[in-house]
């Protein structure tokens, strides 16, 4: 198995964003992507309540949003007009096919999303979930994916990838894959989450645990997913890469998990991280 990779990282004035080697092998070709920590800030809307004392998170409106946004897509260089907004975080394998009919929309009830139109940033949020991104360079195929413990359970991340096979004829051996900034198999204890997993339930498919010094097991969802795209998608090893980031043990993201533990399980924190990604087009040098 691979080990984990450190991505570089940019700022464009106050935003940081972190990118994948990996993909910006493919810049030249209109690929842009990136995760972007907590200096871009909370991407949540105010359709959470905001009177519930336990929820952690700005609540902003819908002009806030598309202030933050605006400044995620100036920092990639992609078309904030055109920006489909998803609304996942449903920790399941469905996978959606946008199209030019959905640019600048909000869509969501699904926790992926993959298309071949160009010139169409797709937006994802996560807070300790892993996002992948997928890119297609010889049929100019992209797709982004949300996958927490309950999607590495249903394989989401590797059903993405026979989503792309199945709609658009990508072949395994050229699709590439970067998973992003997410919780590590040694933060992430599923006896300590407030969903309460069991692990020694989860037999799911190429599950990997992680065996800590104090006797505690964690799970790690990254190379859990690592593995099912392997065995399950047909990816090769050396065309996925994992960026070294823990979220709940670097501040300059959100996480979930942090915020629960730190409280006692008194908080829940609904902040999340934004990220991007799109295929230009390059003939117009967009």
């Amino acid at each position: 198995m691979a080990e984990f990779t450190t991505f570089p990282e940019h700022a464009n004035g106050d935003i940081n964003v972190i990118q994948s080697p990996l993909l910006s092998d493919f810049v030249s070709e209109g690929l842009r992507h990136g995760w972007f920590d907590n200096s871009l800030g909370d991407t949540m809307p105010r359709s959470i309540d905001p009177a519930q004392p336990n929820l952690v998170s700005d609540f902003l409106t819908e002009e806030e949003l598309s202030i933050r946004w605006k400044q995620a897509t100036d920092t990639l260089g992609v078309d904030y007009e055109r920006l489909v907004k998803t609304t996942g975080l449903l920790q399941t394998d469905k996978v959606i096919r946008v199209t030019n009919a959905d640019a600048g929309k909000t869509i969501g009830k699904a926790d992926a999303y993959i298309t071949n139109v160009e010139n169409l940033p797709i937006m994802l949020r996560a807070a300790d979930c892993q996002v992948a991104f997928f890119y297609d360079p010889v049929l100019r195929v992209i797709g982004a994916c949300h996958a927490g413990f309950l999607g590495t359970q249903k394989a989401s991340v590797a059903n993405t990838a026979l989503r792309m096979y199945q709609e658009f004829g990508c072949s395994p051996e050229n699709l590439r894959v970067a998973i992003g900034p997410a919780i590590s198999g040694e933060s992430f204890v599923p006896a300590e989450d407030p969903n309460k997993f069991d692990l020694s339930k989860m037999y799911f498919p190429h599950g990997i645990k992680v065996e800590l010094p104090d006797g505690r097991v964690g799970f790690d969802i990254r190379k859990t997913t690592q593995r099912q795209l392997i065995a399950m998608a047909g990816i090769l090893e050396e065309n996925i890469e994992i960026s070294d980031i823990d979220t709940q043990l670097d501040p300059r993201f959100f996480s979930f998990n942090r915020t629960y533990l730190e409280s006692n399980g008194t908080l829940n924190d609904m902040r999340r991280n934004a990220s991007i990604i799109s295929l230009q087009d390059v003939k117009s040098n967009h």
